[in-house]
């Protein structure tokens, strides 16, 4: 699931994506835009907020214009309260 909230539709756009969204081991995550960006140079910004009891440093996979994945490196999720995503 993708929670997307465009800021300028196929220019900037941004989300949240919950532990629930992210499957397989280590845990991955899809991030589909809304509609493509217009080229495939833009950058993303993400933070990841925890419950304080563990740490996650996500990495970006399979960059596209029709989004791209995070992958959080690890097989467990339990600790993650979400990861925030901006592009521009």
């Amino acid at each position: 699931m993708l929670l997307s909230n465009p800021i300028l539709p196929g220019v900037s756009e941004s989300g949240i994506l919950i532990p629930g969204n992210f499957s397989g081991n280590p845990k991955k995550a899809v991030v589909s835009f809304p509609s493509p960006m217009p080229a495939i140079g833009y950058s993303i910004t993400m933070a990841c907020l925890t419950d304080g009891t563990k740490s996650f440093n996500p990495v970006i996979e399979n960059k596209t214009v029709n989004g791209f994945t995070v992958n959080l490196h690890s097989n467990n999720v339990a600790n993650l309260v979400e990861v925030d995503w901006h592009v521009v």
